[in-house]
């Protein structure tokens, strides 16, 4: 399994970001990738989006362009790559309802360097623990 997130990590590397981006883009033509971001949706079809990437405070945001009544995105998810907190918000068409969750990602898992070192310290726990059943 080790291997295959490092060789998975080590082929997103290689690509440069327009190639990554271009990833971005194929993956949200398909529903699932809305799913996966958004949950399961009730219904309608989701085709546009806008990503918001926040640099200084290490946030991505991806909000659809479909507005409720009020003028805010009918879907809206938020990821801080630091702590792995994430808020995802849907709405209904009229602005009557919001529905908010909020969903805590290990922050090891979002970086190749986090990643590497939590591999590490894994590999470590290992051994330690087989030293002592020996």
């Amino acid at each position: 399994m080790r291997l295959a997130e490092n060789t998975a990590w080590e082929e997103f590397d290689k690509m440069d970001t327009k190639d990554k981006l271009s990833d971005i883009l194929e993956d949200f033509k398909s529903q699932t990738a809305f799913k996966e971001i958004f949950g399961q949706l009730e219904s309608g079809q989701y085709s546009n989006v806008t990503l918001h990437f926040d640099t200084v405070n290490k946030e991505i945001g991806v909000y659809t362009d479909k507005h409720d009544a009020k003028g805010r995105p009918i879907l809206q998810w938020e990821m801080n790559t630091d702590t792995g907190h994430t808020t995802t918000t849907k709405r209904t068409e009229d602005g009557t309802q919001v529905e908010i969750t909020h969903l805590e990602i290990d922050p090891a898992t979002l970086s190749k360097e986090k990643n590497a070192e939590k591999i590490q310290k894994d590999v470590q726990d290992s051994r330690e623990y087989i030293a002592k059943l020996e």
